[in-house]
């Protein structure tokens, strides 16, 4: 699909649209609800929020979302990300 657009390479917003394109077809394939890190970690109570690529490492089959920027997208249970967070603080 992202082929499709080369042909805009000219844009001078080419790179930011390619970016935001990829995000997106990344996080298309997950099913399920978007997961707010930020918040998450509110609610555990953890002082400083773990980098969004180490919880998406530690999760495997995980996606950042394009509209928020501690946003994830996953098809792995509520529990599993939390062990996540919490294993990475």
């Amino acid at each position: 699909m992202i082929d499709t657009y080369s042909d805009f390479n000219y844009l001078s917003s080419f790179n930011r649209i390619q970016k935001l394109l990829n995000v997106i077809e990344k996080e298309a394939k997950y099913k399920s609800v978007f997961y707010n890190i930020s918040k998450l970690a509110s609610k555990l109570k953890v002082s400083a929020i773990p980098p969004i690529d180490s919880i998406l490492e530690c999760l495997g089959d995980a996606s950042k979302t394009h509209f928020a920027p501690t946003g994830i997208r996953t098809d792995k249970g509520y529990e599993e990300i939390i062990r996540c967070v919490k294993s990475l603080r």
